[in-house]
């Protein structure tokens, strides 16, 4: 096992299954997104699951060295559900049905991927567990009639693999002041 050293398409694909284990989805209906939310199509059926990585930082900063680089990606994770399911005047089953509703599903994806650490074949994983940045309490989308979606946001912190710049490069760089 090599701590940190996970590549993040490996992070996709097991993040994805266990997104679908704990919401019961098929993990065809759980899909990697690269484009702007706006652009993907809504498919069949009640909701659909969205992850994507959304940007990154340093999670030292101050640390220019080369042999410890570590990312903080921000991980999207956007449950779309269909509110056209309660009477005009209602949002109930938008919002609260047990099997399909908006914070039954979030709830369900913070439960099962807070302190969740993804591992690739070789049993590589993140620096630490993921953990929630932040999140939406969902909306509905006037540009997308029937569908209403939520946002929750993971940081996945990775080590980022560089190459050696030279021969006996040991990545270490001492800073003067």
């Amino acid at each position: 096992m090599d701590l940190g050293r996970i590549i993040l398409e490996d992070i996709l694909m097991d993040v994805r299954g266990q997104v679908a284990a704990v919401t019961g989805m098929p993990p065809d209906r759980v899909l990697p997104l690269a484009r702007p939310q706006q652009r993907v199509p809504v498919l069949v059926g009640d909701m659909d699951i969205l992850l994507r990585f959304r940007g990154f930082r340093s999670q030292y900063p101050d640390h220019r060295d080369r042999h410890d680089l570590r990312l903080v990606h921000r991980l999207e994770v956007i449950v779309r559900t269909r509110y056209e399911r309660d009477s005009v005047d209602k949002d109930t089953l938008w919002l609260i049905d047990p099997a399909k509703g908006n914070i039954p599903a979030w709830r369900k994806i913070l439960d099962g991927l807070q302190n969740f650490i993804p591992l690739d074949g070789q049993s590589n994983t993140t620096v630490e567990p993921l953990y929630v940045l932040d999140g939406d309490d969902g909306e509905t989308n006037a540009a997308d009639p029937g569908w209403g979606s939520v946002v929750l946001t993971f940081g996945c912190v990775v080590e980022e693999k560089l190459t050696l710049r030279q021969p006996g490069d040991s990545g270490w760089v001492a800073r003067t002041i």
